[in-house]
């Protein structure tokens, strides 16, 4: 999935974009199964125009899991008319399931499996959430790329407690930054016609 969202961004962005990303950049994308990540986009030492975006291969998985309990809490009728259909979920069971995908998957690094049956409207909604989640996810990554924040200055190695391993943070601020840039990319980009979800 990393590997079409690359492409489809590569697809959909102007001309001036789409030479800048195959130019300017040489830009790796794939999946890594790790506990320590989500994602993170890392320069290739000694040059600074390769780059690899590596994203968990279990985002995906998760990210719906996440979607699905959020559409479980929600009534939702059809468009055509028809019966409503009821949240499957209470917030509080659909809570209780997010902290515990949440906790799994930062402790163990893999999604979760936690089954409950869905409308299709509600697994429709969960399923445009989780595309639009893990395309902004990567492009986030690209963010960074293209701010120029994973310079070796810009990333910090700390440990989370004394006993713990240690983990790669950056900047808040660039963070922000990226989150922004990504939100503005998703929207201009990647959202169906042109920004209605």
């Amino acid at each position: 999935w990393p590997r079409r969202v690359h492409d489809e961004f590569l697809q959909k962005t102007s001309e001036d974009g789409r030479r800048l990303l195959t130019t300017e950049y040489d830009i790796a994308v794939g999946e890594l199964q790790s506990a320590d990540l989500n994602a993170v986009a890392l320069e290739v030492p000694d040059n600074r125009r390769a780059w690899v975006v590596a994203l968990n291969s279990g985002l995906h998985a998760f990210v719906y899991g996440f979607a699905r309990a959020l559409a479980a809490t929600i009534a939702m009728a059809p468009d055509t008319g028809g019966p409503e259909h009821p949240p499957p979920l209470a917030v509080d069971e659909a809570a209780s399931k997010v902290a515990r995908m949440v906790r799994y998957y930062v402790h163990v690094g893999v999604p979760l499996q936690d089954d409950w049956e869905l409308s299709d409207p509600h697994s429709h909604l969960a399923s445009r959430v989780t595309t639009m989640a893990v395309r902004f996810v990567y492009l986030h990554e690209i963010s960074h790329i293209l701010l120029n924040h994973t310079s070796a200055g810009a990333r910090h190695v700390v440990p989370l407690d004394h006993d713990e391993p240690r983990c790669l943070l950056l900047e808040h601020e660039q963070e922000h930054e990226a989150d922004l840039l990504a939100w503005n990319l998703l929207v201009s980009v990647l959202l169906p016609e042109r920004g209605r979800l």
